[in-house]
């Protein structure tokens, strides 16, 4: 009767740590629970004539079972029910996960703790932060990649794409010198992998069911999905209680439900707030009835936290496209839903999930970060089970004024923002960073990729305003992406539109083991199946890729592209920079923004004439411009090399940088060539030069020669699959006895690496040189004999060279392809530290640089 009385003039509900579940919800005497706080909501709705808000009060309020509100929880025409963070944005936090206590020492590094029995999680969190499941070769965090899953390993070989009538086990072969780690128990090992070889465009984790060491094959279930694994497959192990071994690591053994761990605090576990997540979904809107759905509904200032994984999985639409997949706040048959100023970190799966039936909702002022797969969601990518098209609507939502970063923590496919077969939903001002994958997807209704283009009876996705956007540091372990993807929208003449405007986009880069094709700016994808959309002033830099990419000509060929920067004739004062981006009312408890982008003359690398370098910003990774000049770095310390006075017959000596090269200094004398860029590489390891195989390559003077006397050529090479592709070359290699050219497998397909000259081939051993790890090569001539030597040793017998006399003509030294136009044989992998000296190097010398790079290079 209190509660009813209070109705009749607006009620006001308040919860906090410190009350009781046995108070009447009053400021002086307020809940304890948010459970008890739903049940006098629904106890005043039938009666109520003004809005209720429940004031949650500063502290965590942990969830044992799903925040879950149906459609006797709505609100009415003219009645919200409102939530709110009643001590200001961020210090009402609702958690779907304890406080684990009770931990003893395993062994002087690992802790562990017992678990209820029953109880089964996939991820787990300290202080905030993520810990990862014990894995080989161990995650290392690089500051310019941090969402990038590294250090892989590679594939040698795998299984053929498997029939329906074949087994769901699939195999891959490992290499020699990479055995999993003996004594590898493997009743819960799971193995991270790509498959496809180099595409890089999702990541399975799959059960392993058998090591072979003998054949060193690993066979997995690939849980029905029959796509082949080919060589060069990025992987990774996790879960097994041998591989934990670093800070940020826990195994939980499943069958004695213990808990083993390494923090990375120093203090005693129970000391550390470490917690263990409950819930795959922590709060769930979810009406029965799409013609009743759930209004007048609004969320504010709250913080959504700490909720579980599945594991293992494919991609996420496997979960049905979300119908029964999982986030921190997932809604269904809503309407005229507020979400303002809240923020959702560390959940396992999705931040914010809308699946089907769910219009005019609204997302302002929120942070999202650090999400298992994607940050917002919004997919009615459905049909009933009778087949028919789907009666729910999905349109109209708004996220606006949203930071979303650090998403696909746990799985590759991912985005800040997905559309799946939504429409008319407008996405503004946001701040779209930090991505493996995209920062926007958006998918429609058409049909298969191959084929004739048909339109089937999905919802469509159309009318889409995107505008205000910026969209930073996307695409960071994958590839064969744009930041902005659009696939399978609109056929031609099929009339589902959507517009693009006032967005930039910086630094879309993939990590270097990434071997698939670059990341870029915009990617059209599916034939004929992405057409008519509308780019209006975009702005596109230090993308590794192209600015935009098309799937086939007619996609590109059909979007109405209007003041974009890729193009002749970019007008920059019709980019609204000011107004890019989060706007000033961005919540300051959540980050401190500085609104707006920075105009283009700031962010452009800088240009300059012969002799100059690119200037490249400090947060980005430059792609550099074709024909821009390149420093050639000519000096180093003399412990580097054993021999004396070796420096002074130092030709040239190229690194790569993507910022001013302070630490050495020397003369610009190289041009970079079509799609040649800088990338970094791990850290501690600097950056290399990747080359596509297409027609990306790196001219220096010709007046370098070898001569007739004594040389050595040194590099560090990563080749993107076995072939003839040119590291070194002054001319063709043939037809003139001046002219020649190193980078040849010689027999073809023997996986080695030739000098060849005067159409002689001086080889090393076969299968010296793979195919996806960094090896150091070194050719030797030293008076009338050639050696080769791999990773700083001799690799076959020395080679009779007495026919090959003065090395030294008037074309360009090229660096990665040779003169002949008809096969230029363009290198397809990357390249580092490539020395030229007038002088035999020893074998100590060599060897010494064949240990310059750190090890876990050579993993990536």
């Amino acid at each position: 009767m209190l509660l009813l009385s209070i109705a009749a003039h607006g009620v006001e509900l308040h919860v906090a740590v410190t009350g009781s579940d046995d108070n009447f919800g009053s400021a002086q005497r307020p809940f304890a629970t948010l459970n008890r706080a739903a049940e006098a909501v629904r106890e005043i709705l039938p009666d109520a004539t003004e809005d209720i808000t429940v004031f949650i009060h500063a502290g965590v309020y942990r969830q044992t079972e799903t925040l879950c509100f149906t459609e006797v929880d709505s609100g009415r025409e003219s009645i919200d029910v409102k939530w709110i963070s009643a001590d200001g944005p961020n210090k009402a936090r609702i958690s779907g996960s304890r406080h684990l206590t009770g931990w003893q020492r395993h062994t002087r590094r690992i802790w562990k703790t017992e678990i209820p029995s029953g109880m089964a999680f996939d991820t787990l969190y300290e202080e905030g932060e993520r810990l990862r499941r014990a894995r080989w070769p161990n995650y290392r965090r690089d500051p310019e990649f941090p969402d990038a899953a590294a250090d892989y390993l590679t594939t040698l070989d795998g299984s053929p794409k498997l029939t329906n009538n074949h087994s769901q086990i699939s195999w891959f072969e490992y290499a020699a010198e990479e055995p999993p780690p003996p004594e590898l128990d493997i009743s819960q090992l799971k193995v991270n992998i790509f498959p496809w070889g180099i595409c890089d465009w999702h990541r399975w984790n799959c059960a392993v069911t058998a090591i072979n060491r003998k054949t060193r094959r690993i066979y997995f279930n690939n849980m029905g999905d029959s796509t082949e694994i080919l060589s060069g497959a990025r992987y990774f192990f996790e879960d097994a209680l041998a591989l934990l071994d670093q800070p940020g690591e826990f195994f939980f053994d499943h069958q004695t439900y213990t808990l083993y761990c390494i923090p990375y605090g120093k203090k005693h576990p129970d000391k550390l707030n470490i917690t263990l997540p409950l819930l795959k979904t922590l709060v769930e809107l979810r009406s029965t009835d799409s013609s009743n759905p759930i209004r007048n509904f609004q969320f504010e200032g709250l913080r959504f936290e700490e909720s579980d994984a599945v594991a293992p999985s494919l991609f996420w639409w496997k979960h049905t496209w979300g119908r029964t997949d999982h986030a921190l706040l997932k809604m269904s048959n809503t309407t005229g839903i507020t979400v303002r100023n809240c923020h959702f970190i560390n959940s396992g799966r999705h931040g914010i999930l809308l699946v089907g039936h769910n219009t005019h909702n609204n997302i302002y002022g929120c942070l999202v970060e650090k999400t298992g797969i994607s940050g917002v969601t919004i997919s009615n990518r459905f049909k009933p089970a009778d087949k028919q098209p789907t009666t729910d609507i999905s349109e109209r939502n708004l996220i606006s004024n949203t930071l979303i970063r650090h998403v696909g923590q746990l799985g590759l496919y991912a985005s800040c923002i997905e559309l799946m077969n939504t429409s008319a939903n407008e996405i503004s001002y946001c701040e779209l960073s930090h991505s493996p994958r995209y920062a926007v997807t958006l998918r429609g209704n058409t049909g298969t990729q191959y084929g004739p283009p048909i339109t089937t009876d999905l919802p469509p996705a159309a009318n889409n305003y995107l505008h205000h956007l910026r969209i930073h540091r996307c695409g960071q372990d994958s590839g064969d992406m744009g930041a902005l993807h659009a696939a399978n929208i609109n056929n031609p003449g099929g009339g589902s539109t959507n517009t693009f405007e006032q967005i930039t986009i910086t630094d879309t880069v993939a990590i270097s083991s990434m071997m698939d094709r670059e990341p870029d700016g915009i990617f059209l994808d599916w034939p004929k199946m992405a057409m008519d959309q509308v780019f209006r002033n975009i702005y596109i830099l230090n993308t590794q890729g192209e600015p935009l990419r098309s799937n086939g000509p007619d996609n590109a060929q059909s979007a109405l592209l209007d003041n974009v920067s890729w193009l002749d004739g970019f007008d920059e004062t019709k980019m609204n920079y000011a107004a890019i981006g989060l706007k000033p009312d961005f919540p300051s408890e959540y980050a401190h923004v500085t609104t707006g982008t920075k105009p283009l003359s700031e962010l452009r690398p800088e240009h300059t004439d012969s002799g100059g370098v690119h200037d490249f910003p400090a947060n980005g990774v430059a792609r550099l411009f074709d024909n821009a000049p390149l420093r050639c770095l000519c000096s180093f310390e003399m412990k580097d090399i054993s021999q004396s006075n070796i420096f002074s017959r130092l030709l040239a000596w190229l690194t790569f940088r993507s910022t001013r090269p302070s630490d050495k200094t020397g003369k610009a004398v190289g041009q970079l060539h079509g799609g040649a860029a800088i990338i970094p590489i791990p850290a501690g390891c600097g950056h290399a030069l990747k080359l596509n195989g297409k027609d990306a390559y790196l001219t220096l003077p010709a007046e370098i020669n070898l001569g007739s006397g004594d040389f050595t050529m040194t590099a560090w090479i990563w080749k993107k699959r076995p072939g003839n592709y040119i590291v070194f070359a002054k001319g063709n290699g043939f037809g003139a006895k001046d002219q020649w050219s190193l980078g040849w497998e010689y027999p073809p397909q023997s996986r080695n690496i030739s000098f060849r000259c005067d159409n002689i081939y001086f080889q090393s051993v076969p299968n010296s040189v793979p195919a996806n790890r960094w090896t150091h090569i070194a050719f030797v001539r030293r008076g009338s004999a050639g050696q080769f030597y791999i990773n700083g040793s001799p690799s076959g017998t020395e080679h009779d060279m007495r026919s090959i006399k003065n090395l030294s003509n008037d074309l360009p030294l090229m660096i990665g392809r040779r003169q002949h136009q008809q096969e230029p044989a363009y290198f397809n992998g990357m390249l580092d530290d490539l020395r030229i000296y007038s002088a035999a190097l020893d074998i100590d010398a060599i060897g010494n640089l064949a240990r310059q790079n750190p090890q876990q290079r050579k993993k990536q």
